[in-house]
């Protein structure tokens, strides 16, 4: 994609969702595998020159005590489905920063092309934003009966033409 961000957007609402019912212990590790798949060269894959990561490199890396310190704290994650996922050979992957990285191509994807998505198919038929001041409709409406009868233009007329009757006596301010 280009140059990467320097930072990882970090949401707290979604964050205290996601991690209901487990330990800091494991958050941390957590956000540990953020920060590696951030900057992995796959990003999001928790990768090395195209292997996954050793778990006693990533226990070492993640700062945990032991190798049974970071099974246990994997274990605790993987009980959470929407955080980790793996690939047939094994790698981690932070599912977080793969979906943030697709909506980042998508936006960009849609940007070049001239920004909302909404908006796109309404520039095909030229109409996109409604004119700047539209003009009231001030026009008189006859009945549709042809009778002669007053519409909504004619009685609206004459409550302006009546307020500003008032206003001329000293009445009413419009």
């Amino acid at each position: 994609m280009g140059k990467k961000l320097p930072y990882i957007p970090i949401y707290p609402g979604d964050w205290l969702r996601a991690f209901t019912g487990c330990t800091l212990a494991a958050q941390a590790l957590y956000l540990r595998f953020e920060f590696i798949g951030h900057d992995s060269e796959r990003y999001g894959y928790l990768s090395q020159n195209g292997s996954p990561i050793p778990p006693d490199t990533l226990a070492q890396r993640t700062g945990c005590a032991s190798r049974e310190q970071y099974d246990a704290l994997l274990s605790e994650l993987d009980g959470v489905p929407l955080l980790l996922g793996r690939t047939p050979d094994g790698t981690i992957i932070v599912k977080r920063l793969v979906d943030l990285q697709r909506r980042r191509r998508e936006a960009k994807r849609i940007g070049s092309k001239g920004g909302n998505p909404k908006l796109l198919e309404e520039r095909k038929t030229g109409r996109v934003n409604p004119p700047v001041n539209p003009p009231l409709n001030m026009t008189m409406k006859m009945s549709s009966s042809g009778d002669g009868e007053a519409g909504e233009g004619d009685e609206r007329r004459k409550r302006i033409d009546r307020i500003k009757a008032d206003a001329k006596r000293g009445g009413v301010q419009p």
